[in-house]
């Protein structure tokens, strides 16, 4: 080690390389917790169907590799609790964004609101916690879709919270087409090409010839899970096409006029909505998994970031008694890590302590190879 000058911390490094997981990266046996109880946030716990549902999400096997040769299968599960956490606590966060008090009267209107709104919380972290697994595994073609899905449902959850119900629907609508046209592209690279470089329209997603029907006939996706789409889409529309119940000043001709104003009857409308189409979400981010799997995981040429066969030759370097080699995307600048005698992408993860840390048992101090 460097001398350092009196009082600077030593600081040590602790470096391992992971493979990505031969499991499901979404594992279907997850999907047992749908549908969501719709309970109060106050009320969740680790043990109930949401914290349920992350255990099996990370409950996937991965393989570790240490500087010292040391190679272990291992999952995240263990963690599940910590990941719960988080996810409780963003709920609160965003169920402070909704002005109205729904009560705590087990019996009243309110608290059903209030388990309505936990409902559509729960849809939002099981999101939030599957695109996380995904991006974990780069299991996926798109990156802007999958980010774009999150910031889509935090939008939809602000302008609710503002008692935009009518403008909250139109962001809804357009995460689910999001999420369906991003399995299409991912089966078609040069329609794909034409939609990142802004030539490629987007087809309808109903009818004979949508994409659902299309997604269907492909089998990339199951027809009971193409007509829940199909079903809430239609929903949706009267949204974006100006029916007048879906108006925020709706009820003129009735003289039931309140404006831009919490409205019971809206709130509940939007919040059966967005949990299905959380839920769908989701089940749209499995499929995507599952195409991955099967046709672009050992693809190592192609790059995360852009999808196309840009990764040049790198530098190798030796780790843990295996040769790794390091990539750089001529496009984009993203590097990827492969296994040169698998063929497999992996992940280099570097952690460094101070010298008034606690180290991992085993973690190496000296001479790691800079990957």
């Amino acid at each position: 080690m460097t001398d350092l000058p009196e009082g600077v911390p030593e600081v040590l490094t602790w470096m391992s390389i992971f493979d990505q997981t031969d499991d499901d990266i979404v594992p279907p046996y997850a999907f047992a917790h749908f549908p969501f109880a719709a309970e109060p946030v106050g009320t969740w716990n680790e043990d109930g169907d949401l914290g349920r549902f992350i255990a099996d999400l990370y409950d996937v096997r991965i393989g570790k590799l240490d500087a010292d040769g040391t190679y272990e299968v291992t999952s995240s599960r263990a963690q599940a609790p910590d990941f719960f956490e988080q996810a409780h606590n963003q709920a609160f966060a965003m169920r402070s964004m909704f002005e109205c008090d729904f009560g705590e009267d087990a019996d009243a209107p309110a608290h059903r609101l209030e388990a309505n709104l936990g409902a559509a919380l729960k849809g939002f972290a099981a999101f939030d916690a599957t695109s996380s697994a995904v991006l974990s595994e780069s299991a996926f073609v798109s990156l802007p879709h999958i980010l774009e899905g999150s910031t889509d449902l935090v939008c939809v959850l602000q302008l609710a919270a503002l008692q935009f119900y009518k403008q909250a629907t139109q962001v809804l609508r357009g995460f689910v087409e999001g999420q369906v046209v991003d399995l299409h592209l991912a089966r078609h690279p040069e329609q794909h090409r034409r939609w990142r470089n802004g030539s490629y329209k987007l087809p309808s997603l109903r009818g004979e010839q949508g994409l659902l029907k299309k997604l269907e006939r492909a089998g990339a996706l199951d027809a009971t899970l193409a007509a829940r789409i199909e079903a809430l889409y239609g929903e949706m529309n009267a949204f974006v096409h100006g029916a007048e119940p879906a108006l925020i000043n709706s009820g003129l001709f009735q003289a039931d006029h309140t404006g831009h104003a919490f409205r019971e009857d809206k709130f509940e409308i939007w919040s059966r909505h967005f949990v299905e189409a959380s839920e769908l979400g989701v089940r749209l981010l499995q499929a995507k998994s599952v195409l991955w799997a099967r046709e672009l995981k050992l693809q190592t040429d192609l790059c995360e970031t852009c999808w196309e066969p840009t990764l040049g030759a790198g530098d190798r370097f030796d780790f843990g008694g295996r040769e790794h080699v390091k990539r750089r995307c001529a496009t984009c600048g993203r590097e990827a890590t492969i296994r040169t005698d698998t063929g497999a992408r992996v992940y280099v993860t570097t952690v460094s302590f101070g010298s008034g840390d606690l180290v991992p048992q085993g973690a190496p101090s000296s001479d790691l190879p800079d990957p």
